[in-house]
């Protein structure tokens, strides 16, 4: 399980705008990066930062407000690895494994479980979890203990929670 969360966390980005930071994933058969929408709202570019400290600018080329989804663009393709994006249902009390950014901090991997593994809001699927999730998390994975990639973070809607948005996502 170490080795393919190790490969997922090699995959996640730091997303910087203008006035906030969040947290991303690459999906190399796409060469795009994802993230949610609240992250970028209002940007057309951001400044995508690699675990290496490197910076590339991508450009915000399509985004899904309802879904809370953004998708970047970047014109390089990048040596990050390739991650497997399934369907993947996680079950009440499964262990789960939040990572992204928070606080404009360095990369970080949060533990919990889930609480509720299907919570629909406004025709969206949610996982709701304990794993600690603060400002910035947004838009990374959320990882099962298989480290297959079953969600991504969002910001909690009206409920004090945490959320992450069930995959796979619409495009």
């Amino acid at each position: 399980m170490m080795t393919q969360i190790a490969q997922i966390k090699d995959a996640v980005v730091k997303i910087i705008t203008g006035v906030t930071t969040g947290s991303g994933l690459y999906y190399k058969d796409l060469n795009i990066f994802v993230t949610n929408f609240h992250v970028v709202q209002g940007e057309r570019q951001v400044a995508v930062l690699f675990q290496d400290k490197s910076k590339i600018i991508g450009n915000v080329f399509l985004v899904n407000p309802h879904r809370d989804l953004a998708f970047i663009s970047v014109e390089q393709s990048s040596s990050l690895p390739a991650i497997t994006i399934k369907d993947t249902k996680v079950m009440q009390q499964e262990k789960v494994y939040a990572l992204g950014y928070p606080f404009d901090l360095p990369f970080t991997i949060t533990e919990g479980i889930v609480s509720s593994p299907e919570y629909q809001y406004e025709e969206n699927m949610y996982i709701q979890t304990d794993a600690a999730l603060n400002p910035g998390n947004s838009g990374g994975p959320l990882v099962n203990g298989n480290g297959e990639i079953v969600g991504i973070n969002t910001r909690c809607f009206r409920m004090p929670r945490t959320w992450a948005l069930h995959c796979p996502w619409s495009i």
